[in-house]
């Protein structure tokens, strides 16, 4: 029971002058339309954000930056810029560079990722998979962000072996083990104890149900984590555990040695069912980026959920 997804020769060279010159026309007409829908496109999509940038300045600090379209020019022959939005204050929503802002995107109030940038293992990659970001601003040490910044891309071609751990998404379900497994997630919940909960966008996140994608997934160092669930099967032998991020967890085995490393670990099978299942602590002591929520059944790897911590600033 479910508990809580496209002349006769110069007459026909005359022709084919005239026809030709009615493809070019053609193309050249179809090209300036199409120039014309990206333009509208594109305004439409500044006029959007600069709404949503103008409600966010009350909340946030609210800093633009340019990211440069690989192979797009303007009309003037440059290369084409976009220009999108961080929150530059001390909020787990800040973000000083492009990992930690596609990391904090994620969270439900977060709306400026409107490209669908996104990790492919260490890479970071529009939602199409065509353009990636380059490495100097998504590398191990990624440039910072300043204001009007402009951040370079590349064209990006998928590897050929790619496994579905290599895709980061904080924020949403991943499923490691479909069939035959007795336990089923369908969704779940977050919220922080640390976490504003007034604006408008997480009082309606807060009134939904539970998620698959697109919940609360960016969180304090020094901050008390709820999660609830929603799923199907026996909880028996179900354990939830907290882990540091970079390994693979599809291919490991649930023991102690593994365990040492959570920040915390649940046997579900312990807890009361009800509406929240587990409550804890991430201690300051651990390193601030990127972990997972792993769900192991029987020890085998079955779910993950990626979450990205911060350290919260005395500024705030």
């Amino acid at each position: 029971m479910r508990k809580n997804i496209i002349m006769v020769m110069a007459v026909a060279a005359t022709c084919l002058t005239i026809t030709a010159c009615g493809n070019k026309n053609k193309k050249a007409q179809g090209s300036e339309a199409e120039a014309e829908t990206e333009t509208e496109v594109a305004e439409a999509a500044e006029s959007e954000e600069s709404e949503l940038q103008e409600a966010d300045s009350d909340i946030h600090m609210v800093c633009p930056f340019l990211i440069q379209i690989a192979g797009k020019k303007n009309e003037n022959g440059d290369p084409l810029e976009v220009t999108r939005y961080y929150y530059c204050d001390h909020t787990p929503l800040g973000s000083s560079n492009f990992p930690e802002w596609v990391m904090v995107s994620s969270d439900p109030s977060y709306k400026y990722n409107v490209d669908g940038w996104h990790f492919v293992g260490k890479d970071i990659v529009n939602a199409d998979e065509t353009l990636k970001i380059c490495d100097e601003w998504a590398g191990d040490e990624p440039e910072a962000f300043s204001s009007y910044c402009t951040v370079t891309t590349e064209p990006y071609k998928k590897p050929s072996t790619i496994t579905p751990y290599d895709y980061f998404f904080p924020g949403r379900i991943m499923t490691l083990w479909e069939e035959d497994c007795p336990f089923t997630l369908n969704g779940v919940k977050l919220f922080g104890n640390r976490h504003d909960m007034s604006s408008e966008r997480m009082q309606n996140y807060a009134g939904e149900g539970h998620m698959s994608e697109g919940f609360l997934a960016s969180f304090y160092l020094n901050e008390y984590i709820t999660l609830s669930i929603d799923y199907e099967g026996s909880k028996k032998d179900v354990q939830v555990i907290c882990l540091p991020h970079n390994e693979n967890y599809e291919g490991v085995k649930v023991d102690d040695a593994l365990l040492e490393k959570a920040c915390f670990s649940y046997n579900l099978s312990e807890i009361e069912d009800g509406e929240v299942c587990i409550e804890d602590y991430i201690s300051i002591d651990h390193e601030p980026g990127v972990y997972e929520l792993l769900f192991a059944v029987n020890g085998k790897p079955a779910y993950l959920i990626a979450l990205y911590l911060t350290k919260e600033s005395a500024e705030k």
